[in-house]
């Protein structure tokens, strides 16, 4: 009997003061794409494709959903590039994976930040310290030494701040009792809408408890895509 092909995974980020959230769906292999979730009238706009990890964890949205912070791990990328390292944080406009601001770093010791508000990031680098990893309130993540950003890819408009004391991508919004049954994610939208992730599927709740399929990512695949003008630009 043929196995039945794997669902991909399902990351979620939220902004707090716009109804957007950035969805990281994660399959086959190390490939990654980044979709962008209208959440008030639930359009999903399908960007681009990363082939590495992205450490969904470490990231974060503006407030206003308009810029993502992520953590990005792509081996080899010192062989083929010398000026850029394997590990980094990068700042982008979503659903674009294009770096305007960058930080390479080389390896795993904390990377990535949050945003304090739409000017400010809050980047896990520090001369010494941790970073709480989300949901565990025990995990302590190591943090390195404060680095400057690439010189191709500076900050651009944003206050840049350092010592982040813990990861949100999507804390206040997470349910950690997963009330649905075999569902990975459960919480609630900005609007406080009952969602849940199940089996590369995303879900809502409707108003009389019945559940609501928003979209099924799971025959989504790699592609190419460029990345519009307005992605290379602050």
């Amino acid at each position: 009997m043929t196995k039945p092909a794997p669902h991909c995974r399902i990351s979620l980020i939220f902004a707090e003061e716009a109804p957007i959230a950035v969805i990281l769906r994660k399959g086959p292999s190390k490939w990654v794409e980044m979709i962008k979730w209208h959440t008030q009238e639930d359009r999903f706009e399908h960007g681009q494709w990363f082939n590495g990890r992205i450490y969904s964890e470490r990231c974060g949205l503006s407030p206003d959903g308009t810029l993502l912070v992520y953590f990005a791990a792509k081996y080899g990328t010192r062989k083929r590039n010398p000026e850029y390292s394997n590990t980094y944080t990068v700042v982008s406009k979503p659903p674009f994976f294009t770096a305007l601001a960058m930080w390479s770093q080389g390896h795993t010791w904390g990377g990535g930040g949050k945003f304090i508000d739409n000017k400010t990031l809050r980047l896990a680098y520090a001369g010494g310290g941790y970073t709480v990893t989300p949901h565990s309130g025990k995990t302590n993540l190591y943090m390195a030494p404060i680095r400057e950003h690439h010189p191709n890819h500076p900050p651009g408009p944003l206050n840049i701040e350092f010592n982040l004391e813990d990861y949100d991508p999507d804390k206040k919004f997470r349910d950690a009792l997963n009330p649905y049954p075999d569902c990975e994610w459960s919480g609630k939208d900005q609007s406080g809408r009952g969602i849940f992730v199940r089996s590369g599927v995303l879900y809502a709740i409707g108003k009389d408890g019945e559940e609501l399929e928003l979209n099924d990512f799971n025959p989504d695949a790699p592609m190419e895509m460029p990345s519009p003008e307005w992605a290379k630009v602050w």
